[in-house]
């Protein structure tokens, strides 16, 4: 992101723009820093844990996390 806007700021103006509610929105994420922009934003989060934190770390964060892409259908 050439703006160096972070992805809080991102996801808040997406949503805004879409004149979407944010407790509608799911964040996608594969970090416990996708966590922390999906309260920040105010939606749900769903973390995968094949990407940079392992299954673990994550489910530290006491928010649903799944292994794989084939998952995420299950939870929507």
């Amino acid at each position: 992101n050439h703006y160096a806007e972070s992805k809080v700021e991102r996801g808040k103006k997406w949503i805004a723009e879409l004149n979407l509610n944010p407790q509608d929105v799911l964040l996608i994420g594969d970090t416990a820093h996708d966590y922390i922009v999906s309260r920040n934003i105010g939606s749900d989060c769903l973390l995968i844990a094949n990407g940079h934190h392992n299954y673990e770390r994550l489910a530290k964060l006491g928010v649903e996390v799944i292994n794989s892409l084939k998952e995420i259908t299950g939870n929507l």
